[in-house]
């Protein structure tokens, strides 16, 4: 019988998306005085696009050559 994941998948999307909105609003209250015009909702957009752009490159790159699907 396999070991059920310790998160449901949307329990872990919650989890995302609120490391994501934490992330963007560091973001904003750290460079508001050098770029005014930037608001939580692009942050939010940049941070979600970079996450995964990261795990699809970690996944290609590390997860994928120990399957041996390469």
């Amino acid at each position: 019988m396999r070991k059920p994941l310790p998160l449901y998948q949307e329990q872990l999307e919650n989890f995302i998306f609120h490391h994501i909105h934490a992330w963007a609003e560091e973001y904003v209250e750290q460079n508001k005085a050098d770029y005014p015009d930037v608001n939580l909702y692009e942050s939010m957009d940049d941070e979600f696009r970079t996450l995964m752009q990261d795990l699809e490159q970690r996944f290609y790159d590390e997860v994928r050559p120990r399957f041996g699907d390469v």
